[in-house]
């Protein structure tokens, strides 16, 4: 005889199910080390004659941060000039540039400023307020902005030490397949895709005009570029960073441009754009330092440098999931983000630190930094299955990372795809980047 208080197989189903859930929420998000953090960044910053302060460790050093008034580049503009950092703050908007401008301290009496850097006065040796939050505008979907942000900072800054590629975007049809609407802008001034854009194109010019200046870094390990990628350059394999006879932009690239940095024009696509502008800011990292690693060989290395080591390195990081606006705050999966992706207040700019300070960051074996132990299955997993349920595997293996993440968070080097380490699609992309960048170089 069943008990009247035997439960169906869809109430035990239920109950288990509330279980977890109580134990995902309950379980604590990890802590940002922030002692850890600080030790690395002054060890990395002590090659630097200007720093006596202790309680400003970054003191003298000078990053650049992209993306700077939200998410994460606001989390690491406030804790890097709390370091005693210089940072020079990219954005787009013009009230939020000033309102973090006024947010923070503008600086501390410097007695041994850089004469080069023309925001201060000329007169070494002087006291003299030194401005420690420098904002630039620029939009990044449009490379003219791009390009005139970065002669603005050249002009003020002989050199930089650290540049954040940071600013991203993706379109809402990567959270939700369905919606792909006439609402959703796809093109850029200049013809190609706004999210490979914003995430890699731009990017890549922002870098290349300011190499110089990187390489004219004094910090003993060398200056840093980090670029914030994703786990979710796993899920494409990098076919569409390719050249293709197939485009439509109109100009002198036309006949090679990769199918990626084409407008998307269908929900397929554009789930796709975030994907492959991530993995193409990893090529573009290996690129970097295989570029600097050939000019340190041979005829190509410079004999009047004292360097043995590459002077600039690279280092591609992945934060997971954070609680950003990154797919806009109205939408309805901000309150689950909210509940279980990582603070950018906190863990979710631990890897980022680790990338910029760490000694091994940027060396061979050692240039993709991850905030979780594990790469999941499900990251492999919907590249083989038919692409019609891809979109909506994705999204699962995405949630189900989310829901996970914080079990196994940890900060460590790792290793991307296996398609991230291609050499040949690796040179071809960075090839047709340089010739799609040169009107901005010259």
């Amino acid at each position: 005889m069943r008990s009247r208080f035997a439960k169906s197989p869809l109430q035990n189903c239920l109950l288990l199910s509330a279980i977890l859930l109580s134990i995902l929420f309950q379980f604590p998000q990890p802590d940002l080390d922030l002692n850890y953090y600080t030790l690395l960044a002054s060890d990395y910053a002590s090659s630097n004659k200007k720093n006596t302060n202790a309680g400003a460790p970054l003191h003298g050093v000078k990053i650049v941060i992209t993306g700077a008034t939200s998410g994460i580049g606001l989390s690491l503009t406030k804790l890097l000039h709390n370091l005693g950092g210089t940072i020079i703050v990219i954005g787009r908007n013009t009230s939020k540039l000033a309102k973090l401008e006024s947010m923070l301290d503008y600086g501390i009496i410097d007695t041994d400023a850089d004469s080069t850097d023309n925001n201060n006065n000329n007169n070494k040796g002087s006291k003299r307020l030194h401005k420690r939050i420098i904002p630039i505008l620029a939009e990044f979907t449009d490379m003219e902005s791009v390009s005139t942000a970065a002669d603005t900072i050249r002009s003020k800054f002989k050199t930089i030490d650290i540049l954040i590629n940071n600013a991203g975007m993706i379109y809402p049809t990567s959270i939700y397949p369905n919606y792909f609407g006439d609402d959703i802008e796809t093109s850029t001034p200049q013809g190609y895709d706004r999210v490979f854009t914003v995430n890699y194109l731009a990017h890549f010019l922002l870098t290349e005009k300011l190499f110089p200046s990187l390489k004219r870094s004094k910090m003993r390990s060398g200056a840093r570029i980090i670029q914030v990628s994703s786990s979710g350059h796993f899920m494409v394999n990098g076919e569409d960073l390719g050249p293709t006879t197939t485009a439509t932009i109109d100009n002198d690239t036309a006949s090679s441009s990769p199918l990626a940095s084409q407008p998307a024009a269908s929900s397929s696509q554009a789930i796709e754009a975030y994907m492959n502008s991530k993995l193409a800011q990893i090529y573009h990292m290996r690129s970097l330092n295989a570029r600097e690693s050939e000019s340190l060989d041979g005829s190509n290395r410079d004999t009047n440098s004292k360097h043995t080591t590459p002077t600039v390195k690279a280092v591609s990081i992945c934060p997971s999931w954070v609680a950003t606006n990154i797919i806009g705050p109205e939408f309805t999966v901000r309150p689950l983000m909210d509940m279980l992706a990582f603070s950018p207040d906190g863990f979710g700019i631990a890897s980022i630190l680790f990338a910029m300070f760490h000694p091994y960051a940027g060396l061979e074996g050692s240039d993709y930094v991850d905030n979780t132990n594990k790469r999941w299955f499900f990251i492999h997993l919907p590249r083989y299955v038919p692409e019609g349920v891809m979109d909506r595997l994705q999204n699962v293996g995405f949630l189900v990372l989310g829901l996970t993440q914080k079990f196994a968070s940890g900060v460590n080097f790792g290793k991307s795809s296996q398609d991230s380490y291609d050499v040949v699609k690796r040179d071809a992309l960075f090839e047709w980047s340089k010739v799609a960048v040169e009107p901005w170089l010259k």
